[in-house]
């Protein structure tokens, strides 16, 4: 995904993704974890064996925040990949 992604101040959106094209055959989700900067509010955060989302409130208008997601795999020796978005608080 790119570009910057719209969030009403107000809001809170859920952000998932698929992380089957990084994940070999047979290897599953076995951590994940969300984080954003500057700071706002991570709820709900969840993952199975390929999927991971949280939902993200709390933005400040015009203020631009990095939304990233950390998985660990199933894979000996376990791998760790980050994924990121960009995301802009609005008023639409």
């Amino acid at each position: 995904m790119t570009g910057v992604l719209l969030q009403t101040t107000d809001g809170t959106l859920d952000y998932s993704g698929s992380w089957s094209d990084f994940l070999q055959s047979g290897e599953t989700i076995t951590a994940s974890s969300w984080s954003v900067f500057p700071t706002a509010t991570i709820a709900n955060q969840a993952f199975d064996i390929v999927t991971t989302r949280a939902m993200l409130s709390g933005l400040a208008w015009g203020k631009v925040y990095i939304l990233s997601n950390t998985i660990t795999t199933s894979s000996t020796p376990a791998r760790t990949e980050t994924r990121s978005f960009t995301v802009r608080g609005a008023q639409l």
